[in-house]
């Protein structure tokens, strides 16, 4: 990443099968050599190096993961996780209580998992109108 004292770290996450078009609004927005001075933009995915795209060629993430860490802001563009629908695993994430009755479920926020490539992400539905606590056990 590139490391400039009072600019402000923008970190692009690059998933399998990202939409180039997508990644270029970002890199175009924050990494301008205009904006230089004000941001630093970079681009990272689980794994430095290459990483294809849904356009059928590979861009290379300079970075893994551990860009996160120092980001001020991370843009995820879009992607083409699944070639298939039945290839998607749907979990949500449950909160357990002291007793079983106060256990909730995070339906706001779904863990999507393709079965064939093992790659998952969590998807956020903030217009759905769901919630991270609803009760699993009618009261």
């Amino acid at each position: 990443m590139v490391e400039e004292h009072g600019a402000h770290r923008v970190v692009a996450l690059a998933l399998p099968a990202v939409v180039a078009f997508d990644l270029s609004i970002a890199a175009q927005i924050f990494g301008h050599r205009d904006e230089s001075s004000r941001y630093a933009f970079s681009v990272c995915s689980a794994a430095a190096g290459p990483l294809p795209t849904s356009t059928g060629f590979d861009l290379d993430a300079a970075h893994g993961l551990d860009a996160l860490r120092d980001a001020d802001t991370v843009v995820v563009p879009g992607f083409h996780p699944l070639d298939a629908p039945d290839e998607a695993l749907v979990l949500m994430i449950v909160t357990l209580g002291e007793k079983p009755e106060d256990a909730t479920a995070n339906l706001l926020g779904p863990v999507v998992i393709n079965t064939r490539t093992r790659e998952g992400l969590q998807v956020v539905l903030p217009e759905a109108g769901y919630s991270t606590k609803v009760p699993l056990l009618a009261a």
